[in-house]
């Protein structure tokens, strides 16, 4: 049988490959193919996922940014906690926004609990006197945020508010797709105490931590306005708030520091 050629079309030109080399010509290429499966094996690559490599990344981010976006159209964030790349566009029409491979939020209740989430790591900081950039991760307790999630639901929705248990089923499906693109980390699960009754029938007893992810996103984003506009016009729990998701506005400086 004969051996298919590939065409002129299908094969990297030679200009092209230079290019792409001369991007990192003067970096080890062990170095740079480890940090670029880094940066797309996970939602974020963390400092302490792999220190050295993180270290040498940051020394290096200009080339890995002008490298995702001349070659992939992605941006890179990079600060002194952990990196992520932020895809502006999808290119592949057949996948529903449930198949990509996506931090993506689609269903309502999950969606507010993710604003009532980073509201509450927000006043958690307030409260310990921690500031943002301290490296120890900030650990709180799943019932605790379950208070401070229904007490906010029951201000702005009053009689609507969703029951305890349809709460924290929400908050339970919402927590396990953060722990997956590692937002958060359980520490730690036990039974409840006998004698001991949390709200909507928790069984156990979570710990968990922020982890630096959670930085990237804007605490002050929920609103009465949101709640409104989510639960006004919808008795379904697939309508999605406006810019429940949205990629971080934080900027990062040039240099590393």
């Amino acid at each position: 049988m004969t051996e298919l050629q590939p065409t002129r079309e299908d094969s990297p030109s030679i200009e092209a490959h230079d290019r792409r080399h001369a991007m990192f010509e003067h970096l080890s290429r062990e170095r740079v193919r480890a940090i670029l499966n880094c940066l797309t094996e996970s939602t974020f690559f963390y400092r302490e996922d792999e220190p050295d490599l993180f270290q040498y990344l940051r020394r290096n981010r200009n080339e890995f940014a002008r490298f995702f976006d001349q070659w992939f159209g992605w941006d890179l964030h990079v600060d002194r906690k952990g990196a992520r790349l932020f895809k502006r566009n999808t290119h592949n029409s057949a996948l529903t926004r449930k198949q990509r491979d996506l931090f993506d939020l689609t269903r309502r209740e999950e969606c507010i609990l993710f604003m009532l989430l980073l509201e509450f790591h927000e006043l958690q900081l307030g409260a310990l006197n921690v500031h943002p950039e301290h490296d120890e991760d900030l650990c709180f307790e799943f019932a605790d945020f379950i208070e401070h999630a229904f007490q906010r639901f029951k201000v702005e929705l009053g009689d609507r508010c969703p029951s305890d248990r349809d709460l924290v089923a929400s908050a339970q499906s919402l927590f396990r797709e953060l722990e997956r693109h590692r937002f958060i980390r359980c520490i730690e699960r036990a039974d409840v105490e006998r004698g001991i009754t949390l709200r909507g029938g928790q069984t156990e007893r979570a710990l968990y931590a922020f982890l630096p992810g959670i930085h990237y996103y804007d605490p002050n984003c929920l609103s009465s306005r949101v709640f409104d506009q989510a639960y006004a016009a919808s008795t379904t729990d697939d309508a999605t708030p406006d810019n429940a998701t949205e990629p971080p506005s934080a900027s990062d400086s040039s240099e590393p520091s």
